[in-house]
């Protein structure tokens, strides 16, 4: 698989300088004037590029796909050997929870970026397989790390990252799941199906790498210590307490809808005062409380209050610029079912019968809204 994806769909290194402005134009389209992030970090609105820091580090590397003047997709990755690893990085990712990496080289992979016109192609496979070859089998790192919006999460452990015992990532797009990628351990990449599993025996074994004793990490890894989780199991239990509260979201859908549900949902777990959602970006997932509360708000002002059952972000979810009307705070530590418009989308196409239930369900929600806001402001009109 990765032979024939890294034959298909060619990766170049950006060295020139050409090629880097070329990426960081990239970077700009897709991150500003696709997805609406106009305080992205590193952007500049008169070049019309996002240029970080760390793209002029001697141990980061950029790769992109496409034509030198025009690449469709980009990668960067930062490798931080031994004593280099700054605080920021160390906060970010909370090493300080793995003393075991004392001493060892990591990496963070970063402004993984794919245009609108090649996603869903081989290009963020062939990103993911140059990284991986350039810092593991070339240089020797055996770990790694990102993260994700929650509605990524799931194509990211594709190519063999996972959450683990960290708190999710405040930026100014809204929160991010932490990730980490233990190179060595083809077990997991085999689970999960990732193309870097018949690549790894060439870094790892007699002669070549150490592989990293993944057993030291257990009670740190995984989704039962994360807070991000795609387990199924958990994912189901919390579609029954939904439909245990009358939740109108999964109301009069069946066992097998639900439990289609369950095999692409993710339970997403805030602590008080995290910013869950911000008005203006682009940003496709539903959100539905399981347990918690939080708070839309417009500026300072709240707008309303969500608690158990009720659904967050279903504007955006039908909007066709996908962008989120207010912003959401968490009141009180609170547990979110994701539902990501991928999913619905693949329901409507596969089993048209439950998608459409589930969209007359969000219909009936915004209905039951739009009239209490009609209402709200007819008695603010006459009182």
């Amino acid at each position: 698989m990765a032979a024939y994806v890294t034959r298909a769909c060619p990766v170049r290194r950006a060295t020139s300088q050409a090629e880097r402005e070329a990426v960081f134009r990239l970077r700009y389209r897709v991150y500003v004037q696709e997805l609406g992030k106009q305080h992205v970090l590193g952007a500049n609105h008169h070049l019309k590029e996002i240029h970080d820091p760390e793209d002029e580090r001697g141990n980061s590397e950029i790769f992109y796909v496409g034509e030198p003047g025009r690449p469709t997709g980009t990668l960067r990755v930062d490798i931080y050997h031994a004593g280099e690893v700054t605080e920021d990085v160390r906060r970010r990712f909370c090493l300080d929870r793995f003393p075991e990496f004392k001493g060892e080289a990591v990496c963070e992979s970063a402004r993984f970026v794919v245009d609108r016109a090649s996603r869903g192609s081989v290009v963020a496979m062939a990103l993911a397989i140059a990284g991986f070859r350039r810092t593991v089998m070339e240089r020797g790192v055996r770990v790694g790390f990102g993260y994700a919006a929650p509605g990524l999460v799931h194509a990211y452990r594709k190519l063999g990252l996972r959450p683990y015992c960290a708190g999710l990532i405040p930026t100014a797009d809204g929160l991010r799941v932490p990730l980490i990628s233990i190179h060595s351990d083809i077990a997991y990449l085999r689970a999960v199906g990732s193309p870097l599993a018949s690549i790894v025996a060439e870094a790892f074994g007699p002669g070549r790498h150490a592989p990293f004793d993944i057993t030291r990490l257990r009670d740190r890894i995984g989704h039962r210590v994360a807070p991000f989780s795609t387990d199924a199991i958990e994912v189901r239990a919390a579609l029954q307490t939904l439909h245990d509260h009358n939740a109108p979201v999964v109301a009069s859908l069946s066992s097998k809808a639900l439990n289609l549900i369950a095999k692409q949902g993710a339970i997403v777990r805030v602590n008080a005062g995290d910013q869950m959602l911000r008005a203006g970006l682009v940003d496709r997932e539903l959100f539905v409380v399981v347990e918690g509360r939080l708070a839309a708000k417009d500026g300072s002002k709240t707008i309303a209050e969500m608690g158990l059952g009720e659904p967050i972000g279903e504007v955006a979810l039908f909007a066709d610029t996908g962008r989120r009307s207010a912003d959401v705070i968490a009141l009180e530590p609170s547990r979110l079912l994701l539902v990501g418009r991928n999913v619905i989308d693949r329901l409507l196409r596969d089993e048209p019968h439950i998608g459409g239930r589930l969209l007359v369900n969000l219909a009936r929600v915004m209905a039951g809204r739009l009239t209490g806001n009609v209402s709200s402001l007819a008695e603010r009109r006459f009182y």
